[in-house]
C-alpha cells in the first residue's frame, strides 16, 4: 500500500515538475525556439512520466518481492501488483501533466491542485464505492478477497470491471485534457 501511494504521489509530483523546476524549459520555448511540434512535446512529457514510473517500480521491486515472500503471496499476485502500480501511477500521473500544461508559470497553483486531486480521489473513492479505491482494490487483490459488485436498481456490475473502467476513464480524460491544454497554451 505504501508503494502504491508513494509511486502515484511521486509520479504526480514529477509530472508536475515539482523537483528542480528551473531545469525544465517552458512548452512555448520548446515549440517556438526548437521548432518541435506540440505533439512531440506531449509525447516527450508522457515518455518522461512513463520512464519515471518504471524506475520507481523498479526501485520498489526488491522490497515488494521480499514482502510477498514473507507473506507467502503467490508470484502471479506479486506480478499483478506491479502491473497495478504501473496502471495507477500512469492513470493518475497524467493529471500532473495536465496541471503543468494549464498552469506552467504558477507552480503553487499546480502543487495545490495535485495534492487536492490526489487526496480527493483516494478519499472520495473510498466513501463512494470502496472497490473503486486503489488502496482497497490492491489489498483485496493481494488478499484474494472478492469485492462486492456495484448494484444499481436490478443491474449488477462486477467490482473489477467497475474499478478498471473508472481508472481507465480517469486516465483517458487526463490524456485528452493534457492534449487540449498543450494546444490551448500555444493559442494564448
Amino acid at each position: 500500500v505504501t508503494a502504491l501511494l508513494l509511486t502515484v504521489y511521486l509520479a504526480l509530483r514529477v509530472a508536475n515538475q515539482e523537483f528542480a523546476p528551473w531545469r525544465f524549459k517552458p512548452v512555448k520555448r520548446w515549440v517556438r525556439e526548437s521548432g518541435l511540434a506540440i505533439s512531440a512535446v506531449g509525447q516527450g512529457q508522457l515518455a518522461f512520466l512513463s520512464l519515471h514510473v518504471g524506475l520507481s517500480i523498479l526501485l520498489c521491486t526488491p522490497l515488494l518481492i521480499w514482502a510477498g515472500a514473507i507473506a507467502r503471496t503467490p508470484f502471479p499476485r506479486v506480478a499483478g501488483t506491479f502491473l497495478l502500480l504501473l496502471f495507477y501511477a500512469l492513470s493518475y500521473g497524467v493529471w500532473g501533466l495536465v496541471t503543468l500544461a494549464l498552469w506552467e508559470r504558477r507552480a503553487e497553483s499546480r502543487q495545490v491542485f495535485i495534492r487536492c486531486f490526489f487526496f480527493f480521489l483516494v478519499i472520495f473513492s473510498a466513501l463512494f464505492y470502496l472497490p473503486v479505491n486503489p488502496v482497497a482494490f490492491l489489498l483485496a487483490y493481494i488478499g484474494r478477497q472478492e469485492l462486492p459488485p456495484l448494484s444499481m436498481g436490478g443491474w449488477k456490475a462486477p467490482a473489477t470491471t467497475v474499478h478498471f473502467t473508472f481508472h481507465l476513464l480517469i486516465g483517458s480524460i487526463g490524456l485528452a485534457a493534457h492534449r487540449w491544454a498543450l494546444r490551448k497554451d500555444l493559442t494564448v
